[in-house]
């Protein structure tokens, strides 16, 4: 288990609630994450959001040992946990250097997401709609929008026009962040499909969980703390939410369901293929230079765009 993809992934995870927030926040030039309120959560400041949905776990001994051994940032106020026994010292440790680490990364990738900002600029009328001649039009420079306002618009339809801001490319910078964290669909019938519900029913079954739990409402009771201690049930734990943007249709099913789409699935992509080839010429060196390049395609899954026809081979 890599504890700074844990901590990654949290961050993510907690920048993500509040992900409207984070871009008003940029859009409006906030350069401290800390300033940031949360109307949407309802917490108030953002640091009271963040200690309710990171900070404030549970943790086994065997957890605090772990968070302590990797942690960056422990924290080193002991009167925190100064007259406690020695395990809930620990626990007390880990919760607030765990916390520590992952608001570090939230505040790394926050400044990230400000300084690679780029605003824009947009001409609206009156009443904040965009002008009819510019509506898919954002401006790089505020010059650039006013110009076209005095030189683009003519003098009697210039009233009422002003420029504005903008959502400049935070939307796009966003995308590219958050690409990192989720998986794409995988196609329906498909090998893929196979390979994603064959790896949540091993890790399942590694578990001890097998059948308990339908995809994708995997979690880990809050009595066993975080997970670190139990490996097999948080690779469990962390697969499923994988598994869950990967083959959404599954989602809410339990393990005699997936049982039997995985003998579906392989009923269906454990069929051999046979390829008829339609030949217009005699071009034998030309056919044998097709035949590799479209072998290739055929070991990379590629069944269309190629001019050949597949059939199931039903032979046996």
């Amino acid at each position: 288990m890599d504890y700074n993809i844990e901590v990654e992934k949290d961050a993510y995870a907690f920048l993500s609630d509040i992900e409207e927030d984070i871009k008003e926040a940029i859009l409006n030039g906030e350069e401290d994450v800390s300033n940031i309120r949360c109307e949407i959560s309802g917490y108030g400041e953002i640091q009271d959001a963040f200690f309710e949905s990171v900070t404030d776990r549970s943790y086994t001994i065997e957890d605090a040992a772990f968070v302590i051994a990797n942690c960056e940032n422990e924290e080193t106020d002991t009167g925190l946990w100064g007259y406690k026994e020695i395990g809930d010292a620990m626990q007390t440790c880990a919760a607030l250097s765990y916390g520590n680490d992952v608001w570090a990364k939230v505040v790394e990738v926050y400044e990230g997401l400000y300084d690679d900002f780029e605003p824009s600029y947009i001409v609206v009328d009156e009443d904040g709609n965009r002008h009819d001649g510019c509506k898919e039009v954002d401006f790089s420079e505020e010059e650039d929008a006013q110009g076209y306002i005095n030189y683009d618009v003519e003098p009697e339809d210039r009233e009422g026009l002003e420029v504005i801001e903008g959502r400049g490319n935070i939307d796009e910078l966003w995308h590219e962040y958050e690409a990192d964290f989720i998986a794409e669909p995988v196609e329906v019938g498909s090998t893929e499909e196979l390979q994603v519900l064959r790896q949540w029913v091993r890790l399942a079954k590694k578990a001890g969980t097998w059948g308990g739990y339908p995809l994708g409402s995997v979690y880990i009771d809050s009595r066993c703390g975080t997970g670190y201690s139990m490996p097999e049930v948080k690779d469990f734990y962390d697969f499923d939410a994988i598994a869950r943007q990967k083959v959404p249709g599954m989602v809410g099913k339990y393990g005699d369901a997936i049982k039997d789409r995985i003998e579906e699935l392989e009923g269906i992509t454990g069929k051999e293929w046979a390829v008829t080839v339609e030949l217009e010429a005699d071009q034998w060196g030309e056919i044998v230079t097709n035949l590799h390049e479209i072998a290739g395609q055929i070991a990379d899954g590629h069944k269309e765009g190629h001019g050949w026809k597949f059939e199931h081979n039903r032979s046996g």
